[in-house]
């Protein structure tokens, strides 16, 4: 008897909406980018502010444990659309950034990338390990003497990065994309892997179809907050890229 399939997860757009509440940068950006996009944890490690142009981000690389590697498969590498708010939320931390035009998007204090397991263990785990009681983080030292640590079951839970991914194809799908569609946005080489391991229930029509997308985030999600005071950027006409 073949052994039963793991069961994978999907992050609801309610609990993307909720994180994004709860959530710091740069760790609120990072999440965004892996909801709204697709892009597989090392390719967000891996970006470079030369990758974001004609509305699109261009994978060219991929970051796991600190080596650099070319994108997965040659389906990887097709550009993935950028939906208006996470546009938005890009250029705000470009800005928190110093307007850079190249190197990593998301970079460490000497100006290499942020390795994103200690974005997790620092910026989100804490965040949604919390106690019910004191709000603290679990390890954290807290009042004990008239509680004990229990979860706070009202922040969501951490399901891994690869649970964003799956919500890209899930959703496209509710919004009425057929499986071709879903398999373009994530970049498989196979509608079956979409299938089978991503899609819960990209060329023009992924364009379309990720813009709809946003549309469904600015109706429902809460609004996305500017969690730190964020330069105001030059008065000049914005690049090319975000349109």
């Amino acid at each position: 008897m073949a052994a039963r399939q793991k069961q994978t997860y999907a992050y609801t757009i309610d609990e993307i909406s909720r994180l994004l509440g709860l959530l710091e940068e740069p760790a609120l950006t990072i999440i965004a980018v892996c909801a709204f996009t697709g892009l597989r944890i090392g390719e967000v490690e891996g970006l470079q502010w030369e990758d974001w142009c004609d509305g699109c981000l261009h994978v060219s690389r991929s970051i796991w444990r600190g080596h650099i590697s070319p994108p997965k498969t040659q389906e990887s590498a097709a550009p993935v659309p950028v939906i208006r708010p996470l546009a938005n939320m890009l250029e705000m931390h470009r800005a928190r950034s110093g307007f850079p035009s190249c190197g990593p998007v998301f970079r460490n204090g000497v100006g290499t990338p942020l390795a994103m397991g200690n974005v997790l263990n620092r910026f989100i785990l804490p965040v949604l390990n919390r106690c019910a009681t004191c709000k603290l983080p679990k390890g954290t030292r807290h009042v004990t003497a008239d509680h004990d640590w229990k979860r706070d079951e009202s922040v969501p839970r951490w399901r891994g990065w690869h649970g964003f991914r799956r919500v890209v194809a899930t959703n496209l799908q509710h919004l009425g994309a057929n499986v071709t569609t879903a398999q373009g946005a994530l970049r498989h080489s196979d509608a079956t892997i979409t299938l089978r391991h991503y899609s819960k229930v990209v060329r023009e029509d992924v364009r379309a179809m990720m813009e709809r997308l946003g549309e469904s985030v600015e109706l429902n999600a809460n609004p996305i907050r500017d969690t730190e005071r964020t330069p105001e950027q030059p008065v000049s006409p914005q690049p090319e890229s975000v349109n």
